[in-house]
């Protein structure tokens, strides 16, 4: 009874290893040139799912942007903020509120930005 048991668990892990085995990869990444990892040109053949457009791994269609600047204007106390330091960023918050930032007609009270 031992032996049968021993047999049919030694059977089992070799079929998972085998398993394993087949379906193993190099992990996907975004490199091309780090030969540790499968590349965006190689995901289709280490991972079929991936053959398509617009599925993740993501393909992106790109286009050229239509880029025109716009004057951006600000009255008031814009030089006044106190600025402090967050965990990602630095916030500067404006001291007095006293400070508006117009453009394309519109105008705006300026509490605070991020740098």
């Amino acid at each position: 009874m031992k032996f049968f048991t021993a047999t049919s668990a030694l059977i089992a892990l070799a079929g998972t290893t085998v398993s394993a085995a087949v379906t193993g990869s190099a992990p996907w990444g975004y490199k091309t040139n780090d030969a540790t990892m499968v590349g965006p040109a190689q995901w289709a053949e280490h991972y079929p799912t991936c053959g398509g457009s617009r599925q993740s791994p993501i393909d992106i269609t790109t286009t050229e942007g239509n880029v025109t600047t716009r004057s951006l204007s600000f009255t008031g106390e814009c030089a006044n903020f106190n600025l402090t330091q967050t965990d990602e960023t630095f916030k500067a918050s404006v001291v007095g509120g006293s400070c508006s930032a117009s453009a394309n007609g519109a105008s705006y009270n300026m509490a605070q930005f991020h740098l």
